[in-house]
């Protein structure tokens, strides 16, 4: 699998890590295509690229989600029963990675790379949420519009516009993206970003130019879609075979 498949959609992850500890709710399932300027898998410390990445969310319900890219069919990422994974094809095997096991090397890989690096969340931080009296309309759902300020994991400060909603459908598609995120590396390092935005408006449509919702609507998923295509590898000891190959 290439570096940037391994480490490219979320700036530092701040694109959809707003709203992982959002109200309980009943997901009925859907599909929505969004474009975003880097991998759901951007890891601490590691360069983002300017490149666009369209993708495909289907999800059956909060803790079952799976994502497939236009520009890679070889990889997907796949949430089932609350934990996340990313399958890819490799010389035609099918090769099935625990991401919390990867999260945690792609933060030590980051640190490693940022050895003066002060910011621990690799997600960063959301400084700021201000409303403004606009509103918009994304993938033909209307969203209020917000002046939104946030610091990336390397420490660079931004801001934009933000487009949230509390489109049903909308929220539940991102309750269940971000449940990935935090499946992935923990949700402790996203419950400020559900502090920091308003609870009436919890789906995210648009964040700047690094993520917009292109499409969504909603459907019956297939149960084979979130299946596990083979075990998972231990990569722990993976790596450690290949440490011993040095």
């Amino acid at each position: 699998m290439s570096n940037y498949r391994l480490t490219a959609l979320t700036q530092g992850a701040t694109l959809a890590a707003v709203t992982l500890l959002l109200p309980s709710m009943v997901v009925a399932g859907g599909e929505a295509v969004m474009v975003a300027s880097a991998h759901p898998m951007q890891a601490e410390g590691v360069a983002k690229g300017a490149e666009q990445t369209s993708m495909t969310m289907t999800w059956q319900d909060a803790n079952n989600m799976r994502i497939n890219f236009a520009d890679d069919s070889n990889t997907y990422l796949l949430m089932r029963d609350g934990k996340a994974y990313t399958i890819s094809q490799e010389d035609g095997e099918t090769l099935v990675m625990d991401m919390p096991s990867m999260g945690g090397m792609f933060k030590a890989m980051g640190q490693a790379m940022n050895k003066d690096h002060k910011n621990g969340d690799p997600f960063g931080s959301i400084d700021s949420v201000t409303a403004t009296q606009q509103s918009e309309t994304v993938a033909g759902i209307k969203g209020k519009v917000y002046n939104m300020t946030w610091t990336e994991p390397d420490g660079t400060q931004q801001s934009g516009k933000a487009v949230l909603t509390s489109d049903p459908l909308t929220v539940e598609m991102t309750q269940a993206y971000i449940n990935y995120m935090g499946a992935m590396l923990g949700s402790d390092h996203v419950r400020a970003y559900q502090e920091a935005l308003p609870s009436n408006a919890t789906g995210l449509l648009q964040m700047a130019d690094q993520f917009y919702v292109e499409s969504i609507r909603a459907t019956d998923p297939a149960a084979s879609l979130f299946e596990l295509p083979a075990e998972p590898m231990d990569l722990q000891s993976l790596m450690g075979d290949l440490m011993g190959e040095q």
